[in-house]
């Protein structure tokens, strides 16, 4: 980057469009062509998207082929069933970047990152399973279940170890097969937090001869549950002739949430862990859709996923009345409590006539929702459809503090709510990341930054801090211009004051700030960064944790005040460390003759700061070990800015760096987090070595 870039303010054409609509930021109108039969779709973390098909692809997040990854965006897997490409099915991605995909149903491969096929897997990179395997599920610690089977077979699963052979410890050698009554299918399957494997699918009950849909679920090494369920199977009748599951998401709560289509309507149940029905969620725990016109024909379900804000959706197809009927890609929006969402699209529904099937669907980290489908006119297309309206954390979870915050990852809910951003779009002229205004780029250091940030601009992160307390923010920021400043509020507050902003001779470089240690209680609250009156910084990363503290009653050694530097942990008149010791600031700190390390050279007026946690109320003795080779030299101690001793007389001494101990008993002290000054008197030059405050 070689300058800040100023583009005129003005009202994106897509900021007007419903939630729901194709979303023009993406592809040609929201839609991109892919290769051969649709198949699967993931997000990685970064945002790009990762397409199963006639081949393997990867996307940018503005719809363009990723050039990293394959030979420009594609990696073509050779089918062994006949001489065309294969089909990618589902596609899972691993924590470490590699890519698990199901090849014509039968082939479980893996491939790195870059798209090269992973040698270390199976034998040439695949493992053969049994049967179709339409479910992928990866366990917490690599190994890998497919579900599926041959219609009519039962329920059928296989385990295998993150290097593809098969596990042995998983089930009967590696293999599971249930049979409930004979004739029931396996369609999908989830991963429960515990590792246990939610599978649903359809079949019929000990009490119908009509398809019901049909959970089963397995401990982590393939052994059925019996703590869920009956003999750890559920049925659920939609009171249709035809019920069949097809998709299975966990919530973060551990409810269990399947979609499926009864007698051509879509259905969705809610579960309770134990797999009782959820009574809260629509009627009785069950919900149905009508998403076909007039007489057509009935519908069906092909995925289903859950939205950062907890809302479900769920993608199929159904059928238009007129002239003839006609398929139509259908998707459908639910509340978190299963009633119809009417802000997403007509009535909570969204149809495609030019995408007739719909495949599978993923969610972005901000809401966005892409889809993989396609017709026999158009061929297999990679879709997005606009969300913009998701409010709350970016991924849906709030930043844990102590923690870090990338600063890419702000909230979601669009300008005025996630972000402040003058200038539409992104100020480099393509998306990265993210599709808003928010101007995100690749960073030197690794990963993303924000740059070209403008005075009054913001970043709002959603933060949940596990414990009331003392908190230090470390700011990873830069700029190319001189005298750039900003600041971090919570919850509306300004908790920091402007805080100067390092600069640097090009842009895309950072050095760490560390701020004064921040008061945050505990629980939720939106945390913002926010530019000063100056434009043009470049920010990466917000660090909180713990600010440390000393613990009263106890012993404060002098070189350990607070973080923050000058002004915040101590003030110092002359700069660098004269006694070379310990810590690289401006504070003189030497090795004492009585061990350990004393402060010296103190001046008139400097101080050290101490942030300390009294355990009670009560009257401490305060104690110091000082000494001054200059007679009539004074002390005064702090509180939170309130002096609590009078000045304290230093002991005369023989020569430098030889101490006695000073103590002041009765000193009235609150319980609580509060910060601790030992400032200097009106004369120079004292050595100061530890602080005692005991009852």
């Amino acid at each position: 980057m070689t300058g800040p870039v100023v583009a005129s303010a003005q009202t994106p054409p897509w900021a007007a469009l419903p939630d729901g609509e194709l979303d023009p930021r993406f592809g040609d109108g929201g839609v991109v062509p892919t290769i051969g039969s649709p198949g699967g779709v993931a997000v990685q973390e970064d945002g790009k998207i990762v397409v199963g098909g006639g081949a393997l692809a990867r996307y940018n997040v503005d719809g363009s082929l990723d050039p990293t990854f394959g030979r420009q965006g594609i990696v073509t897997v050779r089918s062994l069933l006949s001489a065309h490409e294969a089909v990618v099915g589902p596609v899972v991605l691993q924590p470490d970047g590699k890519i698990l995909a199901v090849i014509d149903d039968n082939r479980l491969t893996r491939f790195n990152s870059d798209g090269s096929p992973d040698s270390g897997f199976g034998s040439f990179a695949a493992v053969y399973t049994w049967g179709q395997s339409p479910g992928l599920v990866l366990q917490g610690d690599g190994s890998i279940v497919l579900v599926g089977g041959v219609f009519n077979s039962g329920l059928f699963l296989e385990g295998f170890d993150g290097r593809g052979r098969h596990d042995v410890g998983f089930g009967l050698g590696g293999t599971v097969r249930t049979y409930p009554s004979g004739e029931d299918v396996a369609t999908a399957a989830a991963l429960q937090a515990d590792g246990k494997i939610v599978v649903v699918g359809y079949g019929e009950s000990e009490s119908s001869s009509d398809d019901e849909f049909l959970l089963a679920r397995y401990t982590a090494k393939g052994a059925v549950d019996p703590t869920f369920g009956q003999r750890g199977l559920v049925y659920t009748d939609f009171n249709q002739s035809s019920d069949t599951a097809r998709a299975v998401v966990i919530q973060p709560d551990g409810k269990i949430v399947v979609s499926g289509a009864a007698s051509g309507t879509f259905a969705v149940a809610r579960y309770y862990e134990d797999g009782t029905l959820d009574a809260t969620f629509g009627a009785g725990g069950k919900v149905r859709t009508l998403v076909s016109e007039g007489n057509s024909p009935g519908g069906a379900v092909y995925a289903m996923a859950l939205r950062p804000d907890g809302k479900i959706v769920v993608i199929g197809y159904g059928y238009s009345a007129t002239p003839a009927p006609a398929q139509r890609m259908t998707i459908v929006q639910y509340n978190p409590d299963g009633t119809i969402d009417n802000t997403f699209g007509t009535g909570g529904i969204v149809t495609n006539s030019s995408e007739p099937w719909a495949v599978d669907l993923a969610v972005q980290p901000d809401g966005q929702l892409v889809v993989v489908g396609g017709s026999s006119v158009t061929g297999s297309n990679l879709s997005r459809y606009r969300y913009d309206s998701a409010r709350g954390a970016f991924g849906g979870v709030p930043h844990p503090v102590p923690g870090n915050v990338e600063a890419e990852d702000y909230d979601l809910g669009g300008p005025g709510t996630g972000y402040s951003d003058a200038v539409p779009g992104n100020d480099q002229g393509f998306f990265t990341y993210r599709t808003d205004d928010v101007d995100i780029k690749a960073s030197a250091e690794g990963g993303h930054a924000v740059g070209w940030f403008e005075a009054g601009e913001w970043l709002a992160y959603t933060i949940d801090v596990a414990r009331e307390g003392l908190y230090t923010i470390s700011a990873r920021v830069g700029s190319a211009l001189p005298g750039r400043t900003f600041h971090i509020e919570v919850d509306g507050c300004d908790v920091t004051g402007p805080i100067a902003v390092p600069e640097f001779s090009d842009w895309d470089r950072y050095d760490t700030v560390n701020l004064a240690p921040v008061a945050l209680r505990a629980g939720r609250q939106v945390l913002r960064v926010v530019m000063g009156p100056e434009s043009y910084m470049d920010f990466q990363q917000l660090e909180i944790v713990p600010a440390p503290m000393h613990v009263v009653p106890g012993v404060i050694e002098a070189e350990d005040y607070d973080p923050g530097g000058s002004g915040l942990g101590y003030a110092d008149l002359t700069p660098g460390n004269d006694g070379g010791e310990y810590r690289a600031e401006d504070v003189d700190i030497k090795a004492s003759r009585e061990g350990g390390y004393a402060v010296g050279w103190m001046n008139a007026g400097e101080w050290l700061a101490y942030t300390v946690d009294v355990q009670s109320d009560g009257l401490y003795t305060v104690s110091a070990r000082v000494g001054s080779a200059f007679p009539d030299r004074t002390f005064h101690i702090e509180i939170d800015g309130r002096d609590i001793t009078g000045p304290i007389a230093v002991p005369h001494m023989d020569d430098w760096d030889l101490y006695e101990t000073v103590s002041l008993p009765g000193v009235a002290l609150q319980a609580g987090v509060q910060t601790i000054r030992v400032v200097v008197g009106p004369e120079d030059y004292l050595d100061f070595q530890w602080l005692s405050l005991v009852p």
